[in-house]
């Protein structure tokens, strides 16, 4: 349904796929070839809710409207979702603080539940999570000051779910530092800061490793609006060992055929509802 266009064109408005409310944005996008797959994807909100769905949850026989992904209170929203297997979470927050505890200690469930409670806040909010592996060395922290620095994941302790969280930068009471967003990514990984009329790309590792108290070495005189990985192209035929056809792995019944043909009323409701 996306067409491949040159990087100076607009590309195709999500809107023309899938039809979304005005009050919605994008968090994130998880090319899957493979619903089958053992995977789960975590789930954060603002207001601290963390939930873990499988993935083969989202698997859909028609994407002419969204699904529920995650029942959230009207005062509250999603700020990162992500697709992974790995056993450890990260969480940070806006007033620096940060709480890493293991994934067995969110039960996975369906696309209607809303989550459980996955850290303790206080005045703030949660900025990003992250779900890594236990080999990850460093997490990045960038501040709405425009500084940065890489803290080692060995400086905290691993606690519990639902806790405060420790200090992730210094906490400077006449000239605070909030954080505006933290990555985990590969060493030699590239981290792209948005500005208002521009977007700067810097390689991992020119960020200075520091310890939790430190508020980060200067990175650009303006202030950053977001941060994000740089995702690197894969090349074709590497892709293609990854897809597998959705052929069914037992004999389908009846009933299932059944329930997965398109009926006439089915495709005026969705005609209403365009």
């Amino acid at each position: 349904e996306i067409p491949d266009l040159k990087w100076k064109e607009l590309g195709k408005h999500i809107s023309n796929v899938i039809k979304l409310s005005a009050d919605e944005n994008i968090i994130t996008s998880i090319p899957v070839y493979n619903f089958e797959q053992e995977l789960q994807i975590m789930m954060f909100t603002k207001h601290g809710m963390i939930k873990k769905t499988s993935l083969a949850e989202f698997k859909v026989q028609r994407y002419s409207k969204p699904i529920n992904a995650m029942k959230v209170k009207s005062d509250d929203k999603v700020v990162d979702a992500i697709l992974s297997n790995d056993s450890e979470i990260f969480i940070s927050t806006h007033n620096g603080l940060g709480l890493w505890f293991d994934t067995n200690e969110v039960q996975s469930i369906g696309v209607k539940g809303s989550g459980v409670k996955a850290i303790s806040l206080k005045n703030d909010f949660v900025v990003s999570g992250h779900v890594f592996s236990s080999n990850q060395d460093y997490i990045t922290v960038i501040t709405e000051k425009g500084t940065a620095k890489r803290v080692k994941i060995g400086e905290f302790d691993k606690t519990s779910r639902y806790r405060k969280g420790i200090q992730l930068i210094r906490d400077v009471k006449t000239n605070p530092y909030y954080i505006l967003k933290t990555l985990m990514l590969p060493n030699k990984g590239n981290i792209g800061i948005k500005f208002k009329e521009r977007i700067s790309v810097l390689k991992n590792t020119e960020i200075s490793i520091m310890d939790r108290y430190s508020t980060g070495s200067q990175i650009d005189k303006e202030t950053p609006i977001s941060a994000f990985i740089v995702s690197e192209l894969a090349n074709k035929n590497d892709v293609k060992e990854e897809i597998q056809l959705d052929i069914p792995s037992k004999p389908v019944s009846l009933k299932e055929i059944d329930e997965s043909i398109i009926t006439i009323e089915d495709l005026l409701n969705d005609l209403d509802n365009q």
